[in-house]
């Protein structure tokens, strides 16, 4: 049986919210099709109603605002990563979030409890990521590990104005249909189908749920930094995701193993549940060390996506809908 987090979470729902996906291109290969309601009640041995029932629960907690459709950042030139900077409370006051988000490239800035925090960029290339990391590293006077590589796939080929209309009708509201797309773009629904599973078959978009866990009464969203043996491979990885493999939304390897060789989110009800998790995890034959990072407060703006959509689609931007800045900042709650 599911175990019960609070009067509108438990452990079913968590594992819908990782099927469906946590943040755009954070783990690739992800088809639009196994976000499905019906894909994923068979993923978990439960009925499709079962999982429009909790998804409509969630919905009405403010946890689940709907599906989006995200462009591929390459396709724009870009790529996307993240940064952990060990600063301190003290000298993290000195730069607010807000300051650190006005910095060009900059995404999203996620404060941790204890003076930790991370900050997702775009770039252009290997050399333009060195450029805006040294930049970062002296407006907040710490060095930082490279804690994300987003899964960004290489897109086949180039998209056609119409697609990015189509990309841009899709954004305009969650859960928009191929069919409001087509209506909107003034093409058939037989034709927008089609591109749209082009699009998707080549990489060129994902399809998420926007989830806010933060929004989770009474909740912690928190890393669990797994720092393994010598020698681990993806056997002692395995083990891992196995041990907590009800209790994880999300999950990726550090590409710096000095932050861990294995990031995984989950949702706890306490700072005691916290180091209960940490400790358990510690326990693992193959873990040397657990660490958790508590999400304190997050600034956090995609808008520019859009912007960028726009300039693609061959019309005027004000002949678009507008698209809401997602994802919804998350409201972590504090422990």
């Amino acid at each position: 049986m599911a175990k019960r987090l609070s009067p509108i979470v438990d452990d079913l729902d968590l594992q819908i919210m990782r099927r469906m996906g946590l943040a755009p291109f954070l783990v690739w290969p992800h088809s639009p099709s196994s976000i499905r309601p019906a894909q994923v009640a068979r993923s978990l041995h439960v009925s499709t109603d079962t999982v429009k029932r909790r998804l409509a629960a969630m919905a009405a907690a403010g946890v689940f605002h709907g599906t989006q459709v995200f462009p591929n950042p390459r396709l724009l030139g870009l790529r996307t990563a993240s940064f952990h900077f060990r600063m301190g409370d003290a000298a993290r006051k000195r730069v607010p979030r807000a300051h650190v988000s006005r910095v060009g490239g900059v995404l999203g800035v996620f404060d941790m409890v204890g003076g930790d925090r991370c900050v997702d960029v775009a770039f252009g290339d290997d050399a333009a990521r060195e450029t805006l990391r040294d930049e970062l590293s002296s407006l907040l006077g710490a060095s930082s590990s490279h804690f994300v590589d987003y899964a960004t796939p290489e897109p086949v080929g180039e998209l056609s104005p119409l697609d990015w209309r189509i990309l841009a009708a899709l954004r305009a509201k969650p859960d928009t249909s191929l069919g409001a797309a087509a209506a909107a773009c003034g093409a058939s629904l037989r034709t927008v189908k089609r591109r749209f599973d082009r699009m998707a078959r080549d990489g060129a978009l994902e399809v998420i749920g926007l989830f806010d866990p933060g929004a989770i009464s009474g909740q912690l969203v928190v890393d669990l930094l797994f720092h393994l043996v010598p020698g681990a491979g993806k056997r002692e990885l395995a083990t891992v995701l196995n041990a907590f493999r009800s209790r994880w939304v999300a999950q990726w390897s550090p590409p710096d193993h000095q932050l861990g060789h294995l990031a995984l989110v989950v949702v706890a009800t306490s700072p005691r549940e916290v180091e209960d998790l940490r400790r358990e995890g510690e326990s693992l034959a193959p873990v040397e060390r657990c660490d958790a990072l508590i999400l304190e407060g997050v600034d956090e703006n995609w808008s520019w996506i859009d912007a960028r959509i726009a300039q693609r689609t061959g019309q005027p931007r004000k002949a678009l809908a507008p698209s809401p800045a997602w994802p919804i900042p998350l409201r972590p709650r504090k422990p």
